[in-house]
């Protein structure tokens, strides 16, 4: 089970960040992806200060449902799969500039980033106390600055 888990969250790590490099490429798609915060630098910056940080806790997270144990289970699987759809799904419909399906697929992607609870409650892991603050680091990001800060000005536009 290691090696579908490498291999199937490993593609789609790749496709989510060449979607988020192909998001970069107009100004079109540039504004989009900062729907809210196009006018609000203060935002953006807490967002660009976070972001690497949250990049960094995934890979812990993603690390530890892959290598950690003798085995993956096919919960881990199943909700890093989850995640990293959601996610390339918000890059597809920025690029599609479908602001409706992205706020959309940042919920989705929130929800998926609760789902990867299945890392530090199933780990066996010496430094738990990592796997959970590395949790709670995607969790916060996706649900808060992601969803309520980034996609809930947009829902009040509707």
């Amino acid at each position: 089970m290691r090696s579908e888990f490498v291999g199937v969250t490993g593609a789609l790590g790749v496709a989510v960040l060449l979607s988020y490099f192909v998001v970069t490429q107009t100004p079109q798609t540039r504004k989009a992806a900062l729907g809210a915060w196009d006018s609000g630098q203060s935002l953006l910056c807490a967002w660009a200060a976070v972001t690497p940080v949250t990049a960094a806790a995934f890979l812990i997270l993603w690390h530890d449902a892959g290598f950690s144990d003798d085995h993956t289970n096919t919960t881990d699987l199943l909700a890093f799969t989850f995640f990293l759809l959601s996610a390339f799904l918000w890059s597809t419909s920025i690029i599609e500039l479908n602001i409706s399906q992205s706020v959309i697929n940042v919920w989705l992607t929130a929800l998926a980033s609760c789902l990867l609870i299945a890392v530090p409650l199933t780990t066996s892991s010496s430094t738990l106390w990592l796997i959970w603050v590395s949790y709670g680091v995607v969790v916060f990001h996706h649900v808060v600055i992601d969803g309520v800060l980034w996609a809930g000005p947009l829902m009040s536009r509707r």
